[in-house]
């Protein structure tokens, strides 16, 4: 069996973190990501949870990371905070709440 995305998620403060995901560089823009996202987002409703955050890096400092904003504001995510502090690139903290 062969692994083509994968998602590693916890709980922090009441909500869903998500601290990993990726996908196979030679199957983006295939589905997989979106089809794991839509399956997290189940599984986080019927858990009770009502929020899911992504960090990431910005775009501004990594333009690589300009498809991971998009995809996650394609997914209903906002940019909720910025933090010069983490990482030595910085962070983008995404936020979408579940309804």
């Amino acid at each position: 069996m062969e692994v083509t995305s994968f998602i590693v998620f916890t709980s922090v403060e009441g909500s869903i973190s998500i601290s990993l995901m990726g996908t196979d560089p030679m199957l983006h823009r295939k589905g997989f990501g979106s089809e794991l996202l839509f399956h997290l987002f189940d599984h986080a409703k019927k858990m009770g949870f009502n929020k899911i955050v992504a960090l990431t890096v910005p775009p501004s400092t990594k333009p690589a990371y300009q498809q991971t904003v998009d995809f996650y504001i394609k997914h209903g995510f906002i940019i909720e905070k910025e933090y010069t502090e983490l990482w030595q690139s910085g962070t983008i903290q995404l936020m979408k709440l579940l309804s």
